[in-house]
């Protein structure tokens, strides 16, 4: 155990960690003082033998002057009104026994030793000595010393990158919930966690704080930033693993994240984590997003997985929690005392605190962002209930007042881009949407104006990242683009100058399934419709290879630049023409497909198949489709080289075999028989464990299902080697079951037990 200095907590966290350990110590039932009694009491154990009264002096990086003072001027006349028992002092300040010896002196009759005046070194003596409170404030152990080193060396990448000042800034700000006992519970049990919540809610900082648990219990981090093979390709049977994956399903959208069978990928990593005793798996999404998952991907939510099980849904905070929150978020701001006079005066924080849009990330913004930089203290708590009436509000002004023409047009790109795009790249969209105004200059005052404009909103608006010689642009955090998407979505004219400006696929992709609302649907909305802006637009961009930037971690950090897939854009157009109800875009998008083939600048692989299925179920089918419906079958074929292409290729093949030519049937059976004894040779070649034989042996008896070939003389060869090989492990080590804490912080969300919390701010701030 750590030496805690305890400069984490805030007075509220305080008392109750003295509470609970002079409880476990003392085997006392201690209540926290009510509003409305006398003064001198914060925890009291009342008794026909006499009160025992505890005071907690949390005086954060002060001296012993100040408390010595404050307990002879204010205190010791409480005292003597109140008359109780006996009196315990608790104080986070460093105590010599001389000290002790003085305080008990003033305290007289009422402490009866320095026994009963409890300093710094004395606490973390009773924390040794009962380990279970330590480990239920988990505050207390996450700021440590010890603790925060071991998230610089093995878990930065969950604190995205932070410094150590800032990840003790953010645990500070933690609030205890049973989300995390929840979670862990199904944890210990499942192996997997969902987190689950509206944004804005808290779902990575729950996520975080559960994966540096695990990372301090000695597990190995693998973050997973773009796709779910970033994690299984870092799997290791023999190592204890921790696997974090934020917005799995994507920041905004279902497709912004799942790609051709991402779902099975998933399905994959949660199944090894369930069945291996030394894997954690974390994850976070947007409530919609699951729910759009569960609907579109049947596997998600079928039998295989007790999915719904491991939901931690941050849908509600207790009244405790939300005043906790704020209460948090005020101590350890530079919040002016003006500012909080105004929400204390006639408890006008209930505002806050009852309001139905609460949000934690209003709070921090009200707080400790640009919230607060102009507004005055009369001002302040008007302001703080428009923000949350209206949560959009909280960049609409910085946004309108604050910004360039330049920066507001940078913005509204970027919205259309993916998560992480390259630095010059985004440049070259924002150049081709600036108004005309806007580009004249020569290319180097152009560019010069690029870069002040990203300097403008570098830090508020938007992050950059340097890795090597590459340089990532991102928004700051999801409800930035929140805010720019919903601006888009609401102005049918905004969104179709970004179309008619569009440099890359992916940014006609974002436009085509927007919503009014900002949201994002896997289908075409209408809000852009088939058009010659659009027509234009995916002629000019086609063959255009992504923005996008994946930032990968596995043998050493460096950014990847996203590439180019025909097959998936041709899907994406067919699928416009079939939402839109435009078969002549369908028409369109064959001759252009035509085009480029003769040309030599297509790559047709199986990612094809989405495209082959519209054109056959098209109304509009004919010659012409069918021939091209032959070319692609043809080049298909010979290039299928994985798991996944059988799998779907032999989806195709049976669904619609009877209405293409593939050749000769029992050829092309063989093919597949011999695919499947090859890749199982090849399983035994790289698997390290049993449960790796037989995750791959599932997904190979899916190419045979789908092929309606019989191919168990092969699986059952991969599952008796998967039971030499588990005979052979040596038992994995299990992370044991979870048990809930007993000691639990006040949960009362009664108007007294809360205004009691923030008249402590009136006189008492860090």
């Amino acid at each position: 155990m750590s030496g805690y200095t305890f400069h984490s907590l805030s007075d509220a966290d305080f008392e109750e960690l003295c509470r609970d350990l002079l409880q476990a110590s003392l085997q006392l039932r201690l209540q926290s003082f009510t509003k409305g009694r006398d003064g001198g009491i914060d925890l009291l154990n009342a008794s026909r033998d006499g009160d025992t009264i505890v005071q907690c002096k949390h005086y954060c990086r002060s001296d012993f002057s100040k408390l010595k003072s404050k307990v002879e001027r204010e205190e010791l006349p409480k005292l003597k009104k109140l008359k109780p028992k006996r009196y315990i002092l608790c104080t986070s300040i460093g105590l010599t026994p001389d000290n002790k010896k003085t305080l008990v002196a003033i305290l007289k009759p009422y402490c009866l030793s320095t026994d009963d005046v409890l300093g710094c070194n004395d606490l973390n003596g009773l924390l040794r000595d009962h380990p279970k409170v330590e480990t239920a404030h988990h505050k207390l152990w996450l700021t440590s010393t010890a603790v925060l080193r071991r998230i610089l060396k093995n878990g930065t990448a969950v604190w995205n990158e932070m410094e150590e000042e800032e990840i003790a800034h953010r645990l500070s700000l933690y609030v205890q919930t049973a989300a995390f006992d929840d979670a862990m519970e199904i944890l210990s049990k499942f192996r997997y966690c969902i987190v689950s919540g509206i944004p804005g809610i808290g779902k990575t900082t729950l996520a975080q704080i559960l994966v540096t648990r695990f990372v301090d219990d000695g597990y190995e981090l693998i973050t997973a930033r773009e796709d779910v093979r970033e994690a299984l390709d870092q799997l290791d049977s023999k190592r204890k693993q921790v696997i974090y994956f934020d917005d799995f399903l994507g920041r905004s959208s279902l497709g912004e994240r799942l790609s051709k069978n991402e779902d099975e990928g998933i399905l994959r990593l949660l199944k090894t984590a369930s069945h291996g005793k030394n894997k954690r798996v974390i994850l976070t999404t947007r409530e919609y997003i699951l729910t759009e998952a569960q609907q579109r991907y049947e596997r998600l939510s079928g039998p295989e997985l007790e999915l719904a099980k491991c939901i931690v849904e941050l849908a509600k905070y207790t009244r405790r929690n939300r005043a906790r929150i704020l209460y948090n978020h005020l101590y350890f701001s530079k919040v002016p005392q003006a500012c909080i006079k105004s929400l204390l005066s006639q408890q006008r924080y209930r505002k806050v605190i009852d309001h139905p849009n609460f949000s934690p990330r209003i709070i921090e913004w009200m707080t400790m962002g640009m919230g607060r930089a102009s507004v005055t203290s009369p001002q302040f708590v008007d302001e703080f209930v428009a923000n949350l009436d209206n949560p959009n509000q909280i960049w609409e002004h910085a946004f309108e007042s604050h910004l360039t023409p330049e920066a507001r047009c940078l913005l509204h790109v970027l919205a259309t881009m993916p998560q992480r795009v390259d630095f010059t790249d985004l440049e070259i969209a924002w150049n081709a949407c600036l108004p005309s105004s806007g580009q004249v200059g020569a290319p180097g005052e152009i560019h010069l104006k690029y870069e002040r404009t990203l300097k403008q909103l570098d830090g508020s608006f938007i992050s950059t990242e340097r890795v090597g010689s590459m340089t990532a642009v991102s928004f700051h955090n999801p409800s930035v683009k929140d805010f720019v998407t919903a601006r888009i979505g609401a102005s049918s004219q905004l969104a179709g100058e970004l179309l008619e400006s569009a440099r890359y696929f992916t940014q006609i992709e974002a436009l085509m399934g927007l919503q009014k609302d900002g949201k994002h649907s896997v289908i075409a909305t209408g809000l852009i419709g088939d058009s010659d802006a659009l027509r234009t637009a995916i002629r000019r961009t086609i063959r255009v290879r992504s923005p996008s930037l994946r930032l990968v971690d596995f043998a050493g950090k460096r950014l990847e630049r996203g590439w180019l897939n025909h097959g998936e854009r041709f899907s994406s157009i067919a699928s416009w023409a079939t939402d839109l109800c435009k078969p002549e875009l369908l028409d369109e998008a064959c001759q252009l497909l035509q085009e480029l083939d003769d040309q030599g600048k297509v790559s047709i692989t199986v990612s094809f198949i989405e495209f082959m299925d519209t054109l056959i179920q098209s109304s509009r089918q004919n010659t012409q489709h069918d021939a091209l419906i032959q070319k692609l079958v043809e080049r298909i074929d010979r290039t299928l080289d994985s798991i996944d292409d059988w799998q779907s290729w032999g989806k195709f093949i049976t669904q619609h075999g009877t209405s293409i030519d593939v050749g000769d049937r029992s050829e092309l059976t063989s093919r597949v028989e011999e695919f499947c004894e090859q890749e199982a040779d090849a399983i035994m070649s790289n698997a390290d464990s049993a449960d790796d034989i037989d995750g791959w042996a599932s997904e190979l008896e899916r190419v045979g299902t789908a092929w309606g070939i019989d191919i168990s003389k092969t699986l059952g060869y991969l599952r008796n080697q998967a039971i030499e090989r588990r005979s052979e492990e040596r038992p994995e080590p299990d992370g044991g079951g979870y048990e809930r804490p007993s000691f639990r912080p006040d949960e009362s969300d009664s108007d007294e037990a809360i205004g009691r919390l923030f008249d402590s701010l009136r006189s008492s701030r860090r």
